[in-house]
């Protein structure tokens, strides 16, 4: 009778160097928090541009910013019980394809009232994709270096939000507000394609899972070859 050894995943994984697989978690959640970014700080970009096009005043754009706000504060409320239930990767990848969709939604408002509900829902996708992320990326990385690579990807926020402001100037005098929504919802739906193909899923959640087991041996000897 064979006997099976028990394996504590993440002993494992913070015994071993840092490997490409890890490095290239690290480098898509430090794109998906500067998508993130981006469109979090959108709204901020185009408001110069919405006061001249649609003739308000500056105070009137006070719901459609907070409401962003607090979609990201429901979005991360939300995203831990849907997460432990449906998988880290499903749960980042629709949160991504949500945020891509609404802003593109975004976009196409009409009014002060469909722009502000617009960006409630996209803050729901930025604020559930935000802390899913950086969780996945700590799971995965050494112990010695999570704090340091947690650190890393979060600067992908700041980067995301400056090089927005440089891109959305051009956006700006050439093709109007709208091309800057447009543009924040185009790039998360073409990252959504990549999270598909490379990012994996949490083993801690895979564990939790028996008829995940399968699975959980393939991407462990992805990681920890034999």
């Amino acid at each position: 009778m064979a006997i099976q050894k028990k394996i504590d995943i993440s002993a494992v994984l913070d015994n071993q160097p840092i490997s490409r697989q890890q490095w290239l978690i690290v480098f898509l959640g430090f794109l998906v928090l500067g998508i993130d970014g981006f469109d979090v700080t959108s709204i901020g970009f185009i408001a110069p541009a919405l006061i001249d096009d649609w003739q308000i005043s500056r105070h009137m754009l006070g719901p459609v910013m907070m409401s962003g706000l607090f979609g990201l504060a429901g979005g991360s409320l939300i995203s831990g019980p849907l997460a432990d239930h449906y998988g880290r990767k499903k749960l980042i990848i629709s949160s991504v394809l949500f945020f891509g969709i609404s802003s593109l939604l975004s976009a196409w408002s009409w009014n002060l009232p469909s722009l502000t509900f617009f960006r409630f829902i996209t803050g729901l996708g930025l604020g559930a994709a935000m802390p899913n992320i950086t969780t996945l990326v700590a799971e995965y990385a050494p112990k010695k270096y999570r704090s340091r690579l947690s650190t890393v990807i979060h600067c992908g926020f700041n980067t995301g939000a400056a090089l927005g402001g440089l891109l959305s100037q051009q956006l700006l005098g050439s093709y109007g507000w709208r091309s800057v929504l447009i543009t924040g919802g185009i790039l998360p739906l073409l990252l959504a394609l990549i999270l598909l193909r490379y990012l994996p899923e949490s083993m801690h959640y895979l564990v939790q899972h028996a008829e995940r087991k399968q699975d959980l041996r393939y991407l462990l000897n992805r990681f920890v070859p034999a």
